[in-house]
């Protein structure tokens, strides 16, 4: 919502975030309608691996393999991812 408002003289916008609720229907439940084709684009599992590292990298965290879970430790800046051995496929 946008409001108008004088300010020591001036006019100023005054943006007030508002929330809009939307009805939404499944492609399933309207006739007439076809899907559209998706573009899917398959990657490799190596290049996904690698952007992934990239991108946690980048962060400046430091990344630890070790235990059953992924987490974020905010307190220490760490990443903690389990082994890889644990998994059989990168996906």
């Amino acid at each position: 919502l946008e409001k108008e408002k004088t300010v020591n003289g001036k006019e100023k916008i005054e943006t007030i975030p508002m929330l809009k609720t939307f009805v939404v229907f499944n492609l399933d439940q309207i006739e007439g309608i076809t899907k559209p084709e998706s573009k899917t684009v398959l990657r490799g599992e190596l290049d996904l691996r690698e952007d992934v590292e990239d991108f946690f990298k980048a962060t400046g965290a430091t990344i630890n393999y070790v235990g059953q879970k992924a987490f974020f430790r905010p307190s220490t800046d760490e990443i903690v991812i389990p082994e890889r051995k644990r998994f059989e496929s990168t996906a």
